[in-house]
């Protein structure tokens, strides 16, 4: 049986509403705000919707708008923790999404016209880009593209495109342009490692031997060696599963916050064990650092990812993107300024904001 998963990036909309915790309130308890006392936030950091965090050639990049990188390698290695991304100049223009087929990185330059009457952008184009790592090149007739998707496990990249008013289908991109149609895909379905394509889901992760991933309803875990649903899977009740990211003792659990009735529901990052067998224990563990106060249920983590899979959680670089949609109620302790990116060392033991030297980047320089 095949099952999907959607590439999800959110994007901000202001919209007045008073916060609600979600069921799961006991797993942020106590702490109700980024426990400032305890551990200072950075000035320096990447903010902004993130719509991707990609390893191409040796480099991580994250991208916001603004496109960014730094070397994939370990804080241990090399002694270093915030302020290591460097901006990538020459961009073609704001950017969207990333993915990468190991020879290429991918994303889409989309252009905005402002409406002079409701003070909003409206989205009037898309353009394919291509970079080989020191330049940017468009990809003919791919102004169809809607978005792009990366397998980080088999390192291959699909464009999704519109093929009629209501219509997608997937089309692999390869040696810098788009290729054929991907069979049995659809505008729910795209691509994952190891011939497999999920359709319906909205997450996904694997180890060297299990698939981890959500169905469409999004709130149940399942695990196979094949990808396919069965009876091994979780029911968390923690809302609506954004990403997953696999480490070697725990499967972490990016959630959607979402508008209910008067206020938002869900949001926040967990942890669920993962037990030797490779299953999963039946509901999330608090964290024993600071990961679900600076990433709590005010916001949707959209994307993470664990630099070494193989090691455990507490002991591995790990990046997150911490966005938003709607407005913060007076007594969530949270602002516009505090998504983007977020980042876990080891040596460090804390989450913290993570981004570059340069002040422009940062929320004051924002």
């Amino acid at each position: 049986m095949k099952r999907s998963i959607i590439f999800l990036a959110t994007s901000l909309s202001l919209i007045s509403a008073t916060f609600l915790f979600s069921s799961c309130e006991d797993i942020h308890a106590p702490i109700f705000y980024y426990i400032n006392n305890e551990v200072a936030l950075e000035e320096y950091g990447i903010v902004g919707d993130i719509s991707g965090i990609i390893e191409f050639k040796g480099n991580l990049y994250v991208n916001s708008g603004r496109i960014y990188k730094k070397a994939a390698q370990q804080s241990s290695v090399t002694g270093k923790f915030n302020q290591q991304w460097s901006k990538l100049g020459s961009l073609p223009g704001a950017m969207f999404g990333l993915a990468s087929d190991g020879t290429n990185l991918y994303s889409i330059k989309v252009t905005y016209e402002q409406n002079t009457n409701t003070g909003t952008n409206t989205n009037v184009s898309r353009q394919l880009y291509k970079y080989n790592g020191s330049a940017w090149t468009a990809i003919e007739d791919s102004s169809d593209v809607v978005s792009v998707v990366y397998d980080k496990y088999a390192h291959a990249a699909y464009a999704r495109k519109k093929i009629s008013d209501d219509e997608y289908q997937l089309f692999t991109l390869s040696g810098g342009s788009v290729g054929s149609a991907v069979s049995g895909t659809d505008k729910d379905t795209v691509s994952v490692s190891k011939g497999k394509y999920f359709t319906g889901a909205s997450a996904y992760s694997a180890s060297n031997s299990l698939f981890y991933f959500t169905n469409a309803s999004a709130s149940d875990i399942f695990w196979s060696t094949d990808g396919s649903e069965g009876t091994n899977k979780i029911s968390p009740s923690i809302g609506k599963i954004l990403s997953l990211e696999v480490t070697k003792d725990y499967l972490l659990v990016g959630t959607e916050r979402v508008s209910s009735g008067s206020g938002y529901r869900g949001g926040g990052i967990y942890r669920i064990k993962i037990k030797t067998d490779g299953s999963l224990e039946s509901s999330p563990t608090a964290f024993s650092n600071n990961a679900q106060a600076l990433m709590s249920t005010n916001y949707s983590i959209t994307n993470i990812l664990a630099l070494d899979r193989t090691a455990n959680e507490e002991a591995t670089d790990i990046y997150a993107a911490a966005n938003i949609e709607g407005s913060f109620g007076s007594s969530s302790h949270a602002t516009f300024e505090d998504i983007g990116l977020k980042a876990y060392y080891p040596a460090r033991g804390t989450w913290n904001r993570d981004g570059t030297s340069d002040r422009t980047t940062t929320p004051k320089g924002n």
